[in-house]
């Protein structure tokens, strides 16, 4: 250890600014104590409040945000919700289409077979009337060219001599056959 002299007890060695003295360590501790209590004042006071603060934002902020979360999540399920429900209804009228479409289509069809039914009905009653006309039609033309066949052929006959003759033996037969 490195001996201190002491000026006043007459040893001649001077003091060095690196040697330690109570004097000193007590001036030492005595300005950081005052340091500490400016400091404490104005710097340490003021830096906790912000950090106070800071940590309450921080806090808010992640209560915020947890809230958000769940509000988030909450959503999500009510769109699985309403997507589910949309999608049953999707479905649910998918479904009463389809039945709609097939009883129509059975009504529709049972109408068109109604109506062919009808149709074909008509058609053989128009037939039969067609057929009735023809068959009277054809007796009419067969009675008028009869009719004028045996006109002519009495024409030629009642012509000449031997015509006054076949009129008299037609006139008798015909007399002979009662009232027509």
């Amino acid at each position: 250890m490195i001996a201190a002299a002491d000026p006043a007890a007459g040893h001649g060695t001077p003091r060095s600014e690196m040697d330690v003295s109570g004097t000193m360590v007590l001036m030492t501790w005595l300005a950081f104590g005052v340091a500490a209590v400016i400091l404490h004042r104005i710097a340490w006071k003021p830096m906790l409040r912000a950090l106070d603060r800071r940590e309450a934002m921080i806090r808010r902020s992640v209560d915020d945000a947890e809230r958000a979360r769940r509000a988030v999540e909450s959503a999500a399920e009510r769109q699985k919700a309403v997507l589910a429900e949309a999608d049953a209804r999707a479905r649910a009228l998918v479904e009463e289409s389809r039945k709609t479409a097939e009883s129509m289509s059975a009504g529709i069809e049972a109408e068109a077979r109604a109506e062919a039914r009808r149709l074909v009905a008509e058609a053989a009653a128009e037939i039969d009337n067609q057929r009735r006309r023809a068959v009277e039609s054809l007796r009419e033309d067969a009675a008028r060219i009869a009719t004028d066949l045996a006109g002519r052929i009495l024409e030629e006959r009642a012509a000449g001599p031997e015509g006054a003759a076949f009129t008299e033996r037609a006139i008798r037969d015909l007399e002979g056959h009662g009232p027509i």
